[in-house]
């Protein structure tokens, strides 16, 4: 699927476009009536944080983002889903 992309300047990190980059996509999706819910959102290592962990998650997407240089093993997605009610509601 292709999606608006949000820019930043050359010295700003891609990580603070993904917030607006997924509502894009989100909103892309809405407009097209494309379920985004399941759907896998692949990123390199350099987005992987909780935050944009649970971002990606609270919109109905399984985040495939590698850690410390290694693919993310399945189970910890099957973990996520299953805390997901629980991270919603932490600050």
């Amino acid at each position: 699927m292709l999606a608006p992309l949000p820019v930043a300047p050359v010295n700003e990190a891609d990580v603070v476009l993904l917030p607006q980059g997924l509502q894009a996509l989100k909103k892309v999706a809405k407009e097209i009536g494309v379920d985004l819910r399941g759907a896998y959102l692949n990123l390199d290592g350099g987005f992987d944080s909780a935050r944009n962990r649970k971002m990606i998650f609270n919109a109905g997407m399984i985040p495939n983002i590698t850690e410390n240089g290694f693919p993310v093993v399945m189970e910890k997605f099957l973990a996520l889903r299953d805390e997901g009610p629980r991270l919603a509601e932490r600050p």
